[in-house]
């Protein structure tokens, strides 16, 4: 029984940080920032953090792309034990 709900914590914060990197990526390149305060759910179980890094920024008027890096990690806190499940992605600039 344990296991199963060791399980279902970790796939809830992995939902919860897969849903935050869906909502970043509708956003417009140059509005992707990062949050260091992040969100926290009603029952404060989980916490979703997200740092964005510019990870190439081209001289202008070279052909080389802009390119971010998304992190999102989502944090369980549960009995005072802390499991984490971080994501990362990449996001390149569209013109």
């Amino acid at each position: 029984m344990k296991g199963n709900a060791n399980a279902f914590g970790l796939t809830s914060a992995a939902t919860r940080a897969t849903e935050r990197i869906e909502r970043l990526f509708t956003e417009k390149y140059d509005d992707i920032k990062d949050d260091a305060v992040g969100e926290t759910s009603p029952d404060g179980r989980y916490t979703v953090t997200w740092d964005v890094e510019n990870m190439l920024t081209p001289v202008p008027g070279s052909l080389e792309a802009y390119v971010k890096s998304v992190k999102v990690t989502a944090v369980r806190k549960d009995f005072g034990v802390e499991k984490r499940v971080e994501m990362q992605y990449y996001k390149q600039k569209s013109f």
